[in-house]
């Protein structure tokens, strides 16, 4: 056991690794009724290979295998569906996957010991026929269905497809047709025993608990369990340049008003370790001092009817690749994209006010810790960095050191010749 304690935020944090190598991080918050709980393997969208064990070579799956698994590890043997036990609990139960991860979570206020007991044994219990295999791709074939009919899924996916080569970021999470329909219950079989061991995982629980009582509960659980002792997972190796595949393409759909997404693709980096989070706090002071609601810009956007409502910018960054998104319902659609250019364009020259960084630093600073009592926030956010080698509570303690020469440094990763833009008209 490993005890971290993160004196500036008022935190602590309990961690320990199990003989059958599974990782377990445990947060006490004291007074809080609610607990959230997640449990999560280090495999999601971008993993299209592996080494099998037991064929001894690398096998391709196609896009969807992650997804897949996520929809079937809910049905247990006897056809008993997980989330109905847990909702007798008392329990809310979900499951996402993403394009690192795979994650089953839970909350409640009572009931806690129970509910992590089967929330570790449903996703240890695999249950695939052929039957329910085949079941299953009806459901998923129409949830990809229904995905195409929505602007937004379509807004997104086909951006990342004009950006993207070989990194999955150019396929649906859920695969596409032909990917969903080539799912096999032998295929789920082996990418199960590879991924879902339980050195690929990580438990972490947040509430008011008491960290060595719920250790020794997971432990005297997981001691009852075998699993593959020749545990092995090769590396998925992605080659991707910093080029975009196309600058522009629009389409029609049936919307109220025009959609626009415009994407910068980043450099071609380990974005690992605890400076990931950190460079996102960089480019989000930096994005919000450049078009954020209190600023000149987006006032301006605003007054022209360049965006609407639903305007918003993100960074992500995903081990070896990033990007940034702008996006918006517009009347004028054209001028959003020209406007976002000028704006991208003027950084390079841009003098950044030293009291209004300041200012921002300390806003985003508050609102990340306001976030910290926030457990399904922690919950989620705590795996997905840890799959990338980053400390959350650490990666906090290190805005301080934030500066505007760091900001300067950002803005050198910013290609305008990198922009991708996809438009949907309205019909």
């Amino acid at each position: 056991m490993a005890v971290f304690n993160y004196n500036f935020i008022n935190e602590k944090k309990y961690e320990y690794t199990l003989e059958n190598g599974l990782k377990i991080i445990i947060i006490p918050k004291k007074g809080f009724l609610k607990y959230f709980a997640s449990f999560s393997t280090h495999f999601g969208a971008f993993n299209t290979e592996y080494y099998n064990i037991e064929k001894k070579e690398i096998v391709k799956i196609p896009n969807g295998v992650a997804h897949f698994l996520e929809h079937k590890m809910f049905e247990m043997p006897g056809e008993i569906d997980a989330t109905s036990y847990f909702s007798d609990l008392g329990v809310d139960s979900n499951a996402f996957t993403d394009y690192n991860q795979t994650s089953y979570i839970i909350s409640g206020t009572s009931n806690l010991e129970k509910a992590i007991i089967y929330l570790l044994d449903f996703v240890q219990t695999p249950y695939f026929t052929k039957k329910n295999v085949q079941k299953e791709k009806g459901i998923i074939l129409q949830e990809y269905k229904m995905y195409k009919d929505q602007a937004e899924e379509v807004l997104n996916l086909e951006l990342l497809k004009n950006m993207y080569a070989n990194i999955s970021y150019n396929e649906d999470i859920v695969g596409n047709e032909f990917d969903i329909k080539s799912i096999t219950k032998e295929m789920l079989d082996d990418v199960y025993n590879a991924f879902y061991h339980p050195k690929n995982m990580l438990f972490c629980l947040v509430g008011d608990v008491n960290p060595d009582e719920i250790y020794e509960l997971i432990k005297n659980n997981q001691s009852k369990k075998t699993f593959n002792e020749n545990y092995y997972i090769q590396n998925v190796n992605f080659e991707e340049d910093n080029r975009i595949l196309c600058d522009f393409e629009k389409i029609s759909m049936d919307v109220v008003f025009p959609k626009i997404s415009i994407g910068i693709k980043l450099p071609y980096l380990d974005y690992r370790g605890n400076e990931n989070l950190l460079l996102e706090v960089k480019f989000k002071i930096l994005l919000e001092f450049l078009l954020g609601s209190m600023s000149d810009s987006y006032q301006e956007m605003l007054d022209k009817e360049i965006i609407g409502n639903n305007f918003r910018y993100s960074i992500k960054l995903d081990e070896k690749s990033a990007f940034l998104k702008f996006s918006t319902d517009s009347k004028k659609p054209l001028e959003f994209k020209e406007y976002i250019y000028n704006k991208l364009k003027e950084l390079k020259t841009m003098e950044i006010d030293s009291n209004n960084f300041d200012s921002l630093k300390r806003a985003f600073r508050g609102v990340i810790l306001m976030s910290l009592n926030d457990i399904e926030y922690i919950g989620i956010t705590y795996p997905e960095y840890y799959f990338k080698n980053c400390d959350l509570y650490k990666s906090i303690e290190m805005i301080d050191s934030i500066d505007i020469d760091s900001l300067n440094e950002v803005i050198e990763l910013i290609d305008l010749n990198q922009i991708s833009t996809f438009l949907i008209e309205k019909k």
